[in-house]
């Protein structure tokens, strides 16, 4: 019995390889359309829109990317005054700041400008520190937009900002 037990022991070890490696991803940012305005900014439509997630997977997602209303309102304000932005929510467990922005005014993939921002209930416009706790994941979340949707260089070094969302969207003239 004892061969038998072990003989067995490689196959339950390729089992559980197997499942641990076919675990879904788990992503940083999720793309912010401005074309998602007229839906209500619906995270769970846009993670079902996504192929990279099951609809299984993406339902686990949604608490990870939802927004309240001051954010909504803020992504709207955004977006509506700037059609030259880009806008990706980031995972909120993963430490990337509330919202990664892409300024696409540029034709030059490695030229755009990348902003990495922390909203704020209230408080000035700050610059952060790549150590800032809440943003310490960031730059997996601008490689994650580099690899996925190649709007930037791998190379691109974001602006950190931290701040009331009335102040971010002063920043950008919206």
């Amino acid at each position: 019995m004892g061969e038998a037990a072990e003989a067995s022991e490689p196959f339950r070890w390729t089992i559980a390889l197997n499942y641990c490696t076919t675990m879904p991803i788990e992503p940083l940012v999720l793309h912010l359309p401005a074309s998602c305005l007229d839906a209500g900014l619906d995270v769970a439509r846009l993670l079902s829109n996504d192929d990279r997630f099951s609809w299984t997977h993406g339902y686990r997602l949604l608490e990870q990317f939802a927004m309240r209303e001051p954010e909504k309102r803020f992504v709207r304000a955004l977006l509506r005054a700037r059609s030259n932005l880009w806008v990706f929510r980031t995972n909120q467990r993963k430490w990337c700041g509330d919202f990664v922005v892409v300024d696409m005014s540029s034709p030059a993939v490695g030229e755009r400008r990348v902003y990495v921002l922390e909203l704020k209930a209230s408080g000035s416009l700050t610059p952060a520190s790549e150590t800032h706790r809440q943003l310490s994941g960031h730059a997996a979340a601008v490689a994650e937009i580099a690899e996925l949707h190649g709007v930037v260089g791998s190379a691109a070094v974001p602006t950190l900002l931290i701040g009331s969302p009335e102040e971010v969207l002063r920043f950008f003239g919206a």
